[in-house]
């Protein structure tokens, strides 16, 4: 067998997204898409379609970047620091004005206190 061509055809409610394309970038939402595939086979030529319903998810938002090495810059839109200290390897957090936290050597960085809170961290208390 030797395929001719597949080509699809992407609608999302009434209104046609792309057609006759070999592949489409999607937005989150819920598509209908169809596949026209050609084909030949000893000799004889034949077209068979697939209509199909996609569900295209919205990217989970990064929450925190975890380091390695003795860096104690933040990389760019994760201002909290997050690591793990004392006797009892607590999880604390830093945020800047803290006295702390210009010498932090973070494990973690976030963008939120409340993003360190939910990964298990608590503030610091100095």
């Amino acid at each position: 067998m030797k395929i001719k061509s597949a080509l699809l055809k992407v609608v999302k409610g009434k209104k046609t997204v792309a057609s006759k394309k070999k592949s489409v970038k999607l937005a989150a939402g819920t598509y209908k898409v169809t596949t026209t595939v050609k084909y030949q086979l000893e000799g004889k030529t034949s077209t068979v379609q697939k209509t199909q319903t996609l569900l295209v998810k919205k990217a989970a938002v990064k929450r925190s970047v975890k380091m390695s090495g003795k860096a104690k810059n933040c990389p760019a839109g994760y201002p909290v620091k997050g690591n793990r200290t004392g006797s009892q390897n607590e999880w604390k957090y830093h945020v800047k004005g803290q006295r702390f936290y210009n010498i932090t050597k973070p494990e973690e960085y976030f963008k939120t206190a409340a993003d360190a809170r939910k990964a298990g961290y608590r503030a610091s208390k100095l």
